[in-house]
């Protein structure tokens, strides 16, 4: 195997992504979903992780709805968006697709998810 494709794992992930981008000030909107019966990836963990970069919230959890059901919850720090996915797995997209649209369109499109 070539060396150059040898994959490690570096103990700050993809931390390193989202601190450089807050660190220079950029104006790029982050979203980080996670469907809520995701094995590979629990959303306790990315709540986990997230809580460690220290951002301030903007916006505290709250619901929010696709058909009058409670699809998910949001949360809004400083520079990072977060939101779960009812009833989703680690394929958010192929297991809740309705969902995964509205939160996705409307995140965007900076309309009220």
């Amino acid at each position: 195997m070539n060396p150059k494709w040898r994959y490690k794992e570096l103990a700050i992930a993809s931390q390193y992504a989202y601190d450089e981008l807050h660190k220079a000030g950029s104006e790029i909107r982050m979203l980080f979903y996670s469907g809520d019966k995701d094995a590979n990836v629990p959303t306790i963990g990315s709540v986990n992780w997230i809580a460690t970069l220290g951002r301030a919230e903007v916006e505290p959890w709250r619901a929010y709805y696709v058909n009058k059901q409670v699809a998910g919850y949001f949360w809004r720090l400083e520079g990072l968006d977060f939101a779960t996915v009812h009833g989703a797995g680690h394929l958010v997209p192929t297991n809740q697709p309705e969902i995964a649209k509205h939160l996705l369109f409307n995140w965007i499109q900076k309309t009220k998810i």
